[in-house]
């Protein structure tokens, strides 16, 4: 028999069991903590034809267990700086010619993409578009400058030349021409897809020709265009319309062989910035408006700016460059007067001069055109090339000057008949290089009517002018090579 203490603690343990005592409690594994375990970049490889070209790397890092880490951070370098560079959102921009290595690093975690730098022939301009040679036997050097898509200096490129007829004029491999015999050549400079040419003419025992008047064709597309709000419906039609019309007017000179230098301001580069995607661009093989007119047209694209809004040359010429488009240095269009308010201090351009709109950018522009007044109210009449020697004495020409101006004289075909006259007579010198230019306003582009009486009145004159080699249609920038080249940089001004 159990004693009484037994009994009691036999019962409380009952007791307790029947109630439910607590469990030995489990033990809690943590969550492990998520780490970059892997990185996959948008592209592997990426290939540039062009310096300053941009594109974007994205980045995907992976934890541990395959999950995706929205918002990792990812450091981004380059392998070669020189050759490309990778911003810290991994956009990589091509710098010079050769290849780098794109590094992504989250964590212990990288990945690799691979650049590949190789400029490609764009364009190419010759030092001289017209060679004459009195004597057989004499030689002229030419030159050839190569640049990319984006306007930069191709250094090294092949340039082979070629002669139509070599029985009046060949050329050597490095461009130099000799005259063989009396009559006409055209020089032909090739780099890759592209190419220049230089018109030869040999006249021995006879009267040497007078000079062509160098004119240009040129539009400014101001900073009201396209009319409305950037960003917005009414500002993308009326961009859309614009596009339009300057196509049509590169088909109208390309059809009459014609230079036409196009110089747009802020808001149309702005503009296409905003609209040019991959559907607005599909209607010009892939390019934006402005390369397309260049490499379709061979329109020559110079800025233009009336340095309002926020935006000065620089900034214009900043736009060009990003554009694909960049290089000019011409100043399309400024003020003279430095009495007048509006005075455009066109000398601070002696050295670089960084945007408004954008202060990283920095330009120096060395060509001066349209040495206007206000509304061009009282614009002077004036023909030739030199270099102002300051703003006040503009009408002086400083040998050792760095920027040039180009006259722009009456800037219609009555005017270009005028200077041609001056030749033919004796009154200028053959070593007088006589200018011209003719503003082919947007009024006139934009209109059908306008387009007709473009090509009645000034395209028709100036090609049987060009056929009779009493004119020759350029550009600012070739018009002041051939000057240095065929005139020697003789300052010749003809003022009325």
């Amino acid at each position: 028999m159990k004693k009484a203490g037994e009994l009691c603690a036999v019962a409380f343990s009952l007791l307790l069991g029947s109630c439910g005592g607590e469990d030995t409690p489990t033990a809690h594994t943590p969550t492990p903590t998520p780490v970059p375990t892997s990185i996959t970049l948008s592209a592997t490889s990426l290939s540039f034809s062009s310096l300053g070209e941009t594109s974007q790397l994205s980045a995907t890092v992976k934890d541990q267990n395959g999950a995706t880490m929205s918002g990792a951070s990812v450091t981004w370098s380059s392998s070669s700086a020189s050759i490309a560079t990778v911003s810290s959102t991994g956009l990589v921009t091509s710098v010079a010619d050769g290849t780098a290595t794109i590094t992504a690093t989250s964590g212990s975690a990288t990945a690799t993409a691979t650049v590949t730098v190789a400029q490609a022939a764009a364009n190419l301009v010759l030092s001289d578009s017209i060679l004459t040679f009195a004597s057989l036997a004499s030689t002229q050097q030419l030159t050839a400058t190569v640049t990319d898509a984006s306007g930069e200096t191709i250094s090294g490129a092949t340039v082979t030349w070629t002669t139509s007829d070599a029985a009046v004029a060949t050329v050597s491999d490095a461009g130099l021409v000799t005259s063989v015999a009396n009559g006409s050549a055209t020089i032909t400079a090739t780099s890759g897809s592209v190419s220049g040419t230089a018109s030869v003419t040999v006249t021995v025992g006879g009267t040497t020709d007078a000079p062509p008047v160098y004119v240009v064709l040129f539009t400014h597309i101001e900073d009201n265009t396209p009319s409305g709000t950037l960003d917005t419906a009414v500002n993308r039609t009326k961009y859309l319309q614009w596009r339009t019309h300057l196509i049509t007017m590169a088909e109208l000179a390309q059809r009459y062989g014609m230079t036409w230098v196009l110089q747009p301001d802020w808001k149309f580069l702005e503009a296409a910035r905003t609209y040019e995607n991959a559907s607005v661009m599909s209607t010009t093989g892939g390019k934006n408006i402005l390369r397309y007119l260049r490499d379709q047209f061979d329109v020559v694209i110079d800025p233009h700016s009336h340095e309002n809004g926020g935006y000065n040359y620089t900034d214009v010429a900043y736009l060009l460059h990003g554009l694909g488009v960049g290089g000019s240095t011409v100043i399309g269009g400024h003020i003279w007067d430095p009495s007048l308010p509006q005075f455009s201090h066109w000398d601070r351009f002696r050295v670089p001069v960084a945007g408004e709109q954008y202060p990283s950018a920095l330009w120096r522009g060395d060509i001066l055109m349209g040495s206007g007044t206000p509304d061009h109210t009282n614009d002077p009449i004036v023909s030739g090339v030199w270099r102002p020697k300051d703003p006040w004495s503009y009408w002086e020409d400083s040998p050792s000057g760095n920027i040039v101006a180009v006259g722009s004289f009456k800037k219609d075909v009555d005017g270009i008949s005028e200077l041609v006259a001056r030749y033919t007579s004796g009154q200028s010198a053959p070593t007088c290089m006589l200018t011209s230019t003719y503003h082919i306003k947007p009024a006139m582009i934009s209109s059908s009517s306008g387009l007709s009486t473009l090509e009645r009145d000034v395209l028709s004159p100036l090609s049987s002018l060009r056929d009779s080699r009493k004119v020759e249609v350029t550009d600012f920038t070739t018009l002041v090579a051939t000057w240095k080249s065929r005139f020697g940089g003789q300052a010749c001004i003809y003022r009325q």
